[in-house]
C-alpha cells in the first residue's frame, strides 16, 4: 500500500496503525490473503476508536480518511488477487463489485478533497457526487458537498444538503457531530447568528470535549442583542407577526443590531405572511437604502422581486425582475425564468412568449444547464397553452437534450412523439367518418383514477379534438375494447346537450380512445 499520503501519521497519533499496515502489506506481498484480510479488517476496527477525534479535528480527519480509504482499496485488491490465484472466473462476485466500487470511490473522493483544498469548489462538488454514487462514504460526501456550496456562497443549497443528511436515520454520533458543526459554520457565515448559536449549543451538549463549539457558544452568547433576537424568533414561531415587527422596529430605532441582520427576520415574516404590509414596507425601504448605497445591487433586486410577487404586487415585481435582466450578471437567467413562471401562473401566455422569445438568441449563446432547461420547458409549456404544438415539441426536445432523465420533460416528449390514432368509428359503430382519418396527440390535458385525456389534432383538417381513454395499466384485451365501444355507443346516442358529443372511436397499438368535441379542453 502506498503511504506517501500519510507521512504525518506519527504526529497524528496513528503510528501504531501505520506499523500494522506495513505488516498487512507484507502478508499480501507473500500471497497470504487470509492473514492480510484479517489484518486489514482489524485495522478498520481500530480506526473506529479514533472517530471521535476525527469529528473535531479537520487536519486529523484528512489523515484518518486517507487510512480508511486505503485499507478498503487493499481489501478489494485482496479479493481480486485471490480470485486470480485460485483460477476463478473473471466475473466478480457481488461483494467484489462493491469492494471495487469503493476503491474507485476512494480515488474520486480524494480528488474531490484536493479540489476543495485548492479552492475549485464546483469541481469538488462533482467529484464528491460521483464518489457518493459509487457508494463511497455517502455521509462524508454529503458533508463535503455542503461545505463546498458554503464556500461558493451558496448558503441555502449547502445548508439544505447538510440538514437533509442530518435527518437521515442510522447516523452515528460522530457523523451527527460533524454535520452539526458544519451547519453551525454555514449559518454563522450566512449571518444567522442565532441559528448558529443554537447549533453550537447542541454540538457542545452532544460532545462536551468539542473546544471550538464551547468557544463559539461563549462568544455568540455575549451579544447584547441576543435576548431581543430570540424574542423576535419566538414571535415568529408563534406566528405573532405584529409583535415580531414591533420588536424589530424597536431594535432598529435603538440601533442595537445592524440592519443587515434584521432583514432576514423581516423576510421570514413575509415568507409566512406574504401580504404583511408592515414587513413589506420595511424590507422595501431597507433594500432601497442598500441599492442607493450600491451594495449587492442585483442580488437585492432579485430578493425584492420575489417578496413583491408573494405579496401579489405583480407589476412592481415584474419591474424589479426586468431591472435584474438588464444587468449582465449570473442572476439574469434566474430572473427571466422566475418572471416567466409568474406570467404562466397568471395565464398571460402572450406576454410569457414575448418575454421568453426575446431572450432566445442569448439563451442559445450560453452553456446549457438546469436553468436553460427550465427556460425551454417554460417556452414549450407556453406554446402548448397557445396550441402551438409543433413549436412546443421543439422546445421540449431541446430541454430533453440537456437532461434526458427529467421526468416531466420525458413525459412531454413521449406524448408528442406517440404514433397517430386511426379512426375506427365507421367499422365499430357505423359512424359517418372517413376510415383514413387520423388524430395526432398534441398534449396530455390530465388524468384521474382511471382515465387519461389528451388534446389531439385531426388530420388532415387540423381541427382540435379531445381524446379520452383508460389508463395504460387498465388497458389491454378484448374486454377493454368492448368497454370503450359500448361507452362510445351510449355517448353517441345520448341527446343531452350538457354532455360533450362523441365524434369517433380511434385506435393506436391496441389502445382505444373516444374522440370528442374540444369544448374548452374539458
Amino acid at each position: 500500500m502506498q503511504s506517501d499520503n500519510i507521512n504525518h501519521s506519527s504526529a497524528n497519533g496513528l503510528s501504531e496503525i501505520q506499523e500494522k499496515i506495513n505488516e498487512a502489506e507484507l502478508y499480501l506481498s507473500q500471497g497470504l490473503y487470509d492473514e492480510a484480510r484479517q489484518a486489514y479488517q482489524q485495522l478498520l476496527k481500530e480506526l473506529g476508536s479514533h472517530s471521535q477525534r476525527a469529528s473535531t479535528d479537520p487536519a486529523f480527519r484528512q489523515t484518518y480518511e486517507s487510512f480508511r480509504g486505503s485499507i478498503r482499496e487493499q481489501l478489494a485488491l485482496i479479493e481480486r488477487q485471490e480470485a486470480e490465484f485460485h483460477g476463478q472466473p473473471s466475473e466478480a462476485k457481488p461483494e467484489e463489485h462493491v469492494a471495487a466500487q469503493e476503491g474507485e470511490g476512494s480515488v474520486v473522493f480524494n480528488r474531490g478533497q484536493a479540489f476543495l483544498d485548492i479552492g475549485l469548489f464546483a469541481e469538488a462538488i462533482q467529484e464528491f457526487q460521483s464518489a457518493a454514487t459509487l457508494g463511497f462514504q455517502p455521509i462524508e460526501c454529503s458533508l463535503q458537498i455542503g461545505k463546498a456550496h458554503l464556500q461558493l456562497g451558496q448558503h441555502r443549497e449547502g445548508l439544505r444538503i447538510l440538514e437533509k443528511t442530518y435527518r437521515q436515520k442510522g447516523l452515528d454520533d460522530t457523523d451527527r457531530n460533524m454535520l452539526l458543526g458544519q451547519m453551525a459554520v454555514g449559518y454563522e457565515t450566512a449571518g444567522d447568528m442565532e441559528k448558529a448559536l443554537e447549533l453550537y449549543q447542541q454540538l457542545a451538549a452532544s460532545d462536551p470535549t468539542h473546544r471550538t463549539a464551547a468557544k463559539k457558544v461563549e462568544s455568540l452568547a455575549k451579544d447584547s442583542d441576543r435576548y431581543q433576537l430570540n424574542l423576535v424568533k419566538l414571535h415568529l414561531k408563534n406566528e405573532q407577526f405584529s409583535k415580531a415587527i414591533k420588536t424589530l422596529r424597536h431594535m432598529e430605532s435603538e440601533q442595537e443590531v445592524s440592519v443587515d441582520r434584521l432583514v432576514p427576520l423581516y423576510e421570514q415574516v413575509l415568507e409566512k405572511d406574504p401580504g404583511n404590509a408592515d414587513a413589506m414596507e420595511r424590507v422595501t425601504a431597507i433594500y432601497q437604502q442598500m441599492l442607493d448605497n450600491g451594495s449587492a445591487k442585483t442580488d437585492i433586486r432579485l430578493k425584492l422581486a420575489r417578496h413583491l410577487l408573494r405579496a401579489g404586487e405583480f407589476d412592481s415585481a415584474a419591474n424589479e425582475y426586468l431591472e435584474v435582466m438588464l444587468e449582465d450578471t449570473p442572476y439574469k437567467l434566474t430572473a427571466l425564468t422566475e418572471l416567466g413562471k409568474a406570467l404562466l401562473k397568471k395565464r398571460d401566455y402572450d406576454r410569457t412568449l414575448e418575454l421568453l422569445e426575446d431572450a432566445l438568441p442569448w439563451i442559445e449563446s450560453i452553456k446549457p444547464g438546469p436553468e436553460t432547461l427550465q427556460y425551454y420547458y417554460l417556452m414549450g409549456t407556453a406554446c402548448e397553452k397557445k396550441n402551438l404544438y409543433d413549436q412546443a415539441q421543439t422546445y421540449f426536445q431541446r430541454a430533453a437534450s440537456i437532461d434526458p432523465t427529467h421526468q416531466a420533460i420525458r413525459s412531454k416528449v413521449q406524448t408528442q412523439t406517440q404514433r397517430p390514432l386511426w379512426s375506427k368509428g365507421k367499422g365499430l359503430l357505423g359512424l359517418h367518418v372517413d376510415t383514413d382519418l387520423q388524430y395526432e396527440i398534441q398534449a396530455e390535458l390530465g388524468q384521474d383514477e382511471i382515465h387519461q385525456i389528451f388534446r389531439v389534432r385531426e388530420v388532415p383538417s387540423g381541427t382540435f379534438r379531445v381524446a379520452k381513454t383508460l389508463l395504460p395499466q387498465l388497458s389491454g384485451g378484448a374486454k377493454v375494447k368492448d368497454f370503450i365501444v359500448k361507452w362510445a355507443y351510449e355517448q353517441v346516442n345520448m341527446e343531452n346537450r350538457n354532455i360533450t358529443r362523441v365524434l369517433d372511436v380511434a385506435e393506436s397499438d391496441g389502445q382505444y380512445y373516444l374522440i370528442m368535441e374540444d369544448v374548452g379542453s374539458t
